[in-house]
């Protein structure tokens, strides 16, 4: 997601852009240790870093 996009959505939903970019990482997390118990919320972290993490 572009930052401007995420700017965007995250004024539409009255939170701050790093609270909404955190707010999907934590979701993505949720899913991901459903599926997998071994993943961590640092691979999460890595992964949205890598751009692998998107809404």
């Amino acid at each position: 997601m572009s930052d401007d996009m995420l700017n965007k959505l995250a004024e539409k939903l009255q939170m701050t852009p790093t609270a909404f970019r955190d707010h999907i990482i934590r979701s993505a997390y949720a899913n991901a240790r459903m599926e997998n118990p071994n993943i961590t919320i640092e691979m999460v972290k890595e992964a949205a870093a890598a751009g692998h993490v998107r809404v």
